[in-house]
């Protein structure tokens, strides 16, 4: 299910067409919650990420 991860891009990607379209100003909050959702799907996507498997 790698394709799920790409919907936590929604938010950034929210944030870089309200800047261009809207004129939306960038906050600090703003660019560092880009920044840490990046690097969440940098993480989920890498070679490094394992499958965690639940036994229920």
């Amino acid at each position: 299910m790698k394709t799920n991860v790409y919907v936590y891009l929604t938010p950034l990607i929210t944030i870089i067409v309200s800047f261009f379209v809207l004129g939306e100003k960038l906050s600090i909050l703003a660019l560092f919650g880009a920044f840490l959702t990046l690097l969440g799907v940098i993480l989920a996507e890498s070679k490094f990420s394992k499958p965690i498997s639940l036994i229920i």
